[in-house]
């Protein structure tokens, strides 16, 4: 699995939404505010964007006064999710002995394919957006 551009700036759009309306909720970033932030286009960002609004992860308002907010509480949205909606596929190679692609049910690898991938996910349930936000103020405060 390769991490797209799109799930990585993704992210990184979301904790600069998040972070900058952290005191007041219902404050609107603005797309071009959050594209020089992370030196991004906005066309690409938009793309970005849609796709995290279309999953529920964000709200956005167009026009002048427009922009970007978190949508439901950081804590409750988990890597795994943000993933699914970024990424066409979570796993590093999808290896199942029952699917017709595969090798042959004698490959020696599939354990640890599978190994691989029920870590990753592990990690993605387990880590939410509040996570690395906790994690990112703490870099930011040299700790």
């Amino acid at each position: 699995m390769k991490i797209t551009t799109k799930t990585r700036y993704g992210i990184r759009a979301l904790i600069h939404i998040a972070e900058e309306t952290k005191v007041d909720g219902e404050k609107l970033i603005r797309i071009k505010d959050i594209a020089e932030s992370q030196k991004i286009t906005v066309q690409y960002l938009e793309q970005i964007l849609y796709k995290l609004k279309k999953g529920k992860i964000i709200e956005g308002k167009r026009g002048p006064s427009g922009g970007y907010k978190i949508a439901i509480d950081p804590s409750n949205i988990t890597m795994e999710e943000i993933f699914k909606i970024l990424e066409s596929d979570i796993k590093v190679i999808n290896c199942n002995l029952s699917e017709d692609k595969c090798m042959g049910h004698d490959c020696a690898t599939v354990y640890l394919w599978n190994k691989i991938n029920s870590a990753i996910e592990d990690v993605l349930k387990n880590m939410t957006l509040n996570d690395l936000l906790k994690n990112h103020s703490l870099i930011m405060l040299g700790k």
